[in-house]
């Protein structure tokens, strides 16, 4: 992938796991729910997750979820 930004949701998930092609948009999530947690809030939801990657990649044209 190049230094551009992603504009899908496989290149987002390879941005974030470039050496393993199993990860899925669902472990993405989890991921950074984990990381917000981890950093201290620990409401964190997957669906909040989820309404701040809609927002922050508001280009995408869809998402799986």
């Amino acid at each position: 992938m190049s230094d551009s930004l992603p504009t899908n949701e496989e290149e987002l998930v390879t941005l974030f796991f470039p050496d393993d092609n199993t990860k899925t948009i669902s472990d993405l999530i989890t991921h950074l729910k984990d990381l917000q947690v981890n950093a201290g809030w620990t409401g964190c939801t997957e669906t909040d997750v989820k309404t701040e990657l809609k927002a922050t990649f508001n280009w995408f044209s869809s998402w799986s979820f």
